[in-house]
């Protein structure tokens, strides 16, 4: 894709598959997990040594003012909402329940966070 998808200019940057922050506590800064990250791409497999790897992104599909100022509003919530599942986890398992009432987000945001990764994913074909 050469536009971005969400205002038609130019896609200067590449958004991650899963957002960077996640990547970084549950594969990098976690304390459990002992194993290097693999990945299989292009029928092979890639060892990643960090979230910024390029493994991780779609092509480049959105312009800087979008993902860094438009839908910044959007990863702000999900990063609340994941910030929560890591924290409420046992809870949550065992209630079976995510209350959104809890969070001190917009959940409207957090919805726009899950369709803009879901455009990233369909815009790149």
């Amino acid at each position: 894709m050469k536009n971005c998808w969400l205002c038609g200019n130019k896609a200067t940057t590449k958004e991650h598959l899963i957002k960077r922050t996640t990547i970084e506590k549950l594969m990098f800064n976690n304390p459990l997990k002992k194993t290097p990250l693999k990945i299989h791409k292009d029928k092979s497999i890639k060892i990643i040594q960090s979230a910024k790897s390029d493994h991780l992104k779609f092509q480049k599909n959105l312009c800087a003012k979008c993902n860094n100022q438009t839908t910044q509003p959007y990863d702000q919530a999900y990063e609340c909402f994941f910030n929560y599942l890591i924290e409420n986890e046992q809870k949550i398992a065992k209630d079976k329940i995510i209350n959104l009432k809890n969070l001190p987000i917009n959940q409207e945001d957090l919805f726009k966070y899950f369709m803009k990764s879901f455009c990233c994913m369909v815009c790149v074909r």
